[in-house]
């Protein structure tokens, strides 16, 4: 699994997501997680980009799919959410979280359920993710049913 390490200006664009400024301009110091979906081309990673620039941050973006890609998708899927506890200052961007747990759930070899194992991980990472002055978005198209969990773990959510 890789982390590609961004600025904020490498995801600058056109942010087409209605409600995005006053979702942005409501963040508050003690959100830590947050979900946005959308249709493709709204901008999602431009408005990432933008959620870090205002929090002074850097990107870490790691794409969700790659798990599929591992002979063990559950132990690479703990593996990365303990590193991304390890992120200073940074604004961790786990993308293609809708496409992953459809991915995930139609593979059915998996002993965890993707778009679960996050919710729970979203509540019990808020203290690492404080201590580090990280936090984490889950990025992911807004098509098809996303167990309605992760939503409900994520401090800010932008749904379109």
């Amino acid at each position: 699994m890789q982390f590609r390490k961004l600025q904020a200006a490498d995801l600058k664009g056109p942010v087409d997501l209605p409600g995005f400024d006053e979702w942005l301009a409501e963040w508050g110091a003690d959100d830590r997680t947050a979900l946005i979906l959308a249709p493709a081309g709204c901008g999602k990673g431009a408005a990432v980009g933008a959620l870090a620039k205002r929090l002074d941050k850097h990107i870490v973006l790691c794409n969700l799919m790659e798990l599929l890609d591992y002979e063990d998708p559950d132990r690479q899927l703990k593996s990365l959410l303990t590193a991304c506890q390890t992120q200073r200052n940074a604004v961790v961007q786990l993308d293609k979280v809708s496409q992953a747990a459809q991915k995930w759930a139609e593979n059915g070899e998996q002993e965890t359920d993707l778009a679960q194992t996050l919710a729970t991980w979203l509540q019990s990472a808020r203290s690492a993710l404080e201590q580090q002055d990280s936090v984490v978005v889950c990025v992911g198209r807004n098509e098809g049913p996303l167990d309605p969990a992760l939503a409900a773990a994520a401090d800010r959510k932008l749904i379109v």
